[in-house]
């Protein structure tokens, strides 16, 4: 437990120098373009990626070892499989080489938040578990990307990398406060529609009488 914990601050910390980079860059050229600082995947992040559930094989048909990822989706693909989300085009899955291609922050973060078993439980949940071509044209999947998109957005903007654990707990308070404020809200509506009733109540009767002659008017 103390070693994977120390594994995950080494990852942000190597993620916190791409993000150094990223900030430095955007204060040079005007703009924060993300993928003039992109980068090799980090070794430590690239070892906790490999160490999710599930990500010793590939997503899509079970080979082992995949090399090969769906940024989209934070999972890992064989070759093949890899191949076949390339296809689908970049609005459905962005396809990158573990070890060959170079990555962004925000496109490290998504593989270090996402992971074959959680993807994978999701589409059984939806009944998509062995729909393996056709599930990536749903609208379960756009939820589960757009998803994941705004939480990695969300953790960028935050600052230095929590780690898993602590990004899921952030997230989790935050949806807890985002549903408090939502409650909150609609009590006052409530409150405002009752009292705007008692207004009404309260009105003199040729305003009642005016009232009820348009209403039945329409």
């Amino acid at each position: 437990m103390r070693q994977e914990a120390f594994l995950w601050k080494q990852a942000s910390d190597e993620l916190e120098i791409i993000r150094c980079q990223r900030i430095q860059q955007g204060k040079s050229f005007g703009a924060c373009t993300e993928y003039a600082s992109s980068t090799r995947f980090p070794s430590t992040c690239r070892r906790l990626v490999r160490s999710l559930p599930g990500n010793n094989r590939c997503l899509d048909c079970g080979a082992a070892n995949p090399e090969w990822a769906s940024v989209t989706y934070g999972c890992l693909l064989c070759l093949r499989c890899s191949g076949r989300h390339r296809s689908y085009g970049v609005a459905l899955s962005t396809v990158r080489s573990i070890d060959m291609d170079h990555w962004t922050h925000t496109q490290i973060l998504a593989m270090l938040e996402g992971g074959n078993e959680q993807l994978k439980s999701f589409y059984e949940r939806h009944g998509m578990g062995s729909l393996v071509d056709k599930r990536y044209h749903t609208k379960a999947s756009l939820f589960y990307r757009s998803n994941l998109q705004r939480h990695v957005n969300d953790l960028a903007c935050a600052g230095a990398y929590p780690g898993r654990e602590e990004a899921r707990q952030r997230a989790s308070r935050q949806h807890h406060e985002h549903t408090a404020t939502g409650a909150e809200q609609q009590r006052s509506e409530n409150c405002n529609r009752s009292s705007s009733c008692a207004r009404d109540h309260n009105q003199s009767s040729t305003d009642k009488t005016q009232q009820t002659t348009s209403v039945f008017a329409q």
